[in-house]
């Protein structure tokens, strides 16, 4: 069975089982983790040169931004950032498709 294959089965049998809002945001959970997870190796890098001179400079403020972005994306501040969302009133949704097309578009 090719990966096609594979996947058009994956498809089918998630699509029959579950609501498509509930497969959309399963998949989107994955490749938040995926994407989570490959980062480790580049915040390391990140890390080792922004360590240099000991220095508060751009560099350190990338790597604090992208540890974040790590976070986020491990599911780390989802309870943090839901909080926030609910107290502003703004559409978990709405927000979190908004974030995952911010961050496809990175590539």
């Amino acid at each position: 069975m090719g990966d096609a294959d594979l996947k058009a089965d994956l498809n089918k049998t998630v699509i029959e089982d579950e609501p498509k809002w509930k497969i959309s945001a399963k998949w989107a959970a994955a490749a938040r983790w995926a994407l989570a997870t490959s980062m480790s190796s580049s915040l390391q890098a990140l890390e080792e040169a922004s360590e240099i001179d000991g220095e508060r400079t751009i560099l350190e403020g990338a790597t604090d931004a992208i540890r974040t972005l790590q976070h986020v994306l491990q599911g780390e501040c989802d309870d943090a950032i839901n909080e926030e969302l609910s107290r502003r009133e703004v559409p978990h949704q709405r927000w979190w498709s908004a974030f995952s097309r911010a961050i496809e578009g990175l590539h």
